[in-house]
């Protein structure tokens, strides 16, 4: 993997370039949210971030990080666990070049349950206009880790660890269903999709607490008809995300920002 240190110098560069990218509106989703119908998934999430979309049509500043020719890579903020998934990425045929030898860990829906009704969750639901994958009901226990090591122009301190395992719920929230997406035609793919992310994590100590980060827009491109990748990286400034602090009644909590970092992540989604 590369030099977190080295990675950081193109990381923050390219994040200062491009902070005025305009979000796309999402819809707002509650922690567990979803629909009695879904589309179940083996999501795969990567200890490196390799992205070959080329960016330079949204952003075009003279970055070839970001072309897709020269892949940008980045040690992951928000990291797998250790049950073992695919060592390979991109491997739909062209446009892409299939990448090897990496690290992942499979988090398959329906999987690890304490219950019957209590099992690992990783689906498209709301009429597949979300993803919703959640761990906080698995036995053994699944879990990711988020790090918080990088600040981005951050002046708060930091009330958590930098690096914190934990389970979770992560959520893409969309505004038109993932399964009607369009394969890309071309390494630019025009039919790529932008929409919020977000993670939430309980306080590691304090009982009536809560954390959440947001992506305000990162990258969902789908690859192949059964298969969709997740981007969040430098090269858009998708990489950042704010955290929250949420604490009191989990349903009307009261909310604090706590400062914005840089918090790269790759994920696969694979309809079972």
């Amino acid at each position: 993997m590369n030099d977190p240190r080295k990675a950081n110098t193109w990381r923050k560069a390219a994040a200062l370039a491009v902070l005025s990218v305009l979000p796309l509106a999402a819809v707002a989703a509650k922690p567990g949210s979803g629909s009695t119908s879904s589309v179940p998934l083996r999501a795969h999430i990567h200890a490196l971030v390799l992205d070959q979309q080329d960016t330079t049509g949204y952003y075009n500043a003279g970055r070839d990080f970001c072309s897709g020719l020269v892949l940008p890579t980045d040690d992951a903020g928000l990291e797998p666990d250790t049950a073992p998934g695919p060592t390979t990425a991109w491997t739909s045929g062209f446009p892409w070049d299939p990448m090897a030898g990496l690290v992942s860990a499979t988090y398959d829906n329906g999987a690890q349950c304490v219950t019957a009704g209590a099992c690992l969750r990783a689906e498209f639901n709301t009429s597949d206009k979300n993803l919703t994958l959640d761990t906080r009901t698995t036995l053994p226990l699944r879990t990711m880790t988020v790090d918080l090591s990088d600040p981005y122009n951050n002046s708060i301190p930091l009330a958590l660890p930098t690096r914190l395992t934990t389970p979770g719920l992560f959520q893409l929230l969309g505004t038109s269903a993932f399964t009607s997406m369009g394969v890309c035609s071309s390494r630019a793919c025009p039919e790529a999709t932008r929409v919020q992310a977000k993670f939430w994590f309980d306080d590691p100590v304090a009982a009536d607490v809560q954390w959440r980060v947001t992506w305000t827009s990162v990258r969902v491109l789908r690859v192949a008809a059964s298969t969709w990748h997740v981007v969040a990286d430098a090269c858009d400034g998708t990489i950042i995300g704010g955290l929250s602090k949420l604490t009191g009644n989990r349903t009307k909590p009261r909310e604090s920002n706590q400062g914005q970092y840089l918090v790269p992540f790759f994920m696969v989604l694979d309809k079972k």
